[in-house]
């Protein structure tokens, strides 16, 4: 496994990307330091350049051009977008199991209210109402015909 970017690294190829992905065109060390505002001089964001050249994640078109992304560094810039996969799964995971423990508590719910629903009679004379005193078939009080 190879050593991680540094962060002059990581600010680099970024700035890089984003140059490249607005104009295609290659990007010199002095203007990712003036468009981007990178804390250093020009020829430390070339020496970081470079670095990242060896590394294969920015590429020179041609010795006088400035340089582009390579595959594998928009493959790089995209990875560190994204949070860590193993974060988002459990994120995920507790978010469905809390999802699937309040349907199963709805779906309790719901079989309770249906059965209780096809037990009720309201014909009947000794069927309890919602006040729990049995159904008389007389109109509730304060019911007006």
């Amino acid at each position: 496994m190879s050593k991680p970017l540094s962060l002059r690294q990581e600010q680099v190829l970024q700035a890089t990307v984003h140059h490249y992905v607005d104009t295609m065109e290659p990007v010199g060390s002095r203007t990712l330091v003036q468009r981007f505002g990178i804390p250093a001089s020009s020829a430390t964001v070339r020496s970081a350049m470079g670095a990242l050249e060896r590394r294969g994640l920015l590429h020179q078109p041609h010795t006088s051009a400035g340089r582009v992304p390579s595959p594998m560094g928009y493959r790089h810039y995209v990875d560190a977008l994204l949070p860590e996969p193993g974060v988002a799964v459990q994120h995920l995971e507790r978010e469905l199991t809390g999802l699937s423990l309040r349907w199963a508590g709805l779906d309790d719910l719901l079989m309770h209210l249906a059965r209780r629903l096809t037990d009720y009679r309201p014909d009947e004379p000794d069927h309890p109402t919602a006040a729990g005193e049995p159904a008389t078939g007389d109109d509730p009080p304060g019911a007006q015909r």
